[in-house]
């Protein structure tokens, strides 16, 4: 009972004071760090960084190509098999959902769960 009482004065509190939860473009990104959104750009370039396999990290940068990308999904290596294939997202519209972070200077996004990533065109 307790546990049950705990549990909807939680939904409760979600409820009356909301989720914020943005839909931005990759260029907007850099001005909501730390907030959780739907991020949507198309995907420029992929890059893989392989520092062996659990330790690898696979990027895929949207609006423009590494250095200068709008924003980053990272992706590590342990988690990579969870997608589908990187390069099938070269050129694609996406919209990826997360909490924005950053990485010296640049948003990004950190993936393990693939349903955080879709395709849109």
């Amino acid at each position: 009972m307790q546990r049950k009482t705990f549990y909807l004065s939680w939904l409760l509190m979600v409820t009356l004071f909301g989720c914020e939860h943005l839909d931005i473009k990759a260029s907007e990104a850099a001005q909501h760090t730390g907030k959780y959104a739907s991020v949507t750009g198309k995907v420029a370039s992929v890059k893989t960084i392989n520092f062996g396999k659990p330790n690898e990290l696979n990027f895929l940068n949207l609006g423009r190509a590494h250095p200068q990308q709008d924003f980053t999904i990272v992706i590590k290596g342990r988690y990579k098999n969870r997608f589908r294939p990187l390069r099938d997202y070269k050129g694609k519209k996406v919209k990826v959902t997360g909490r924005i972070g950053m990485h010296k200077g640049k948003p990004q996004i950190r993936l393990k769960a693939a349903n955080k990533l879709k395709i849109l065109e």
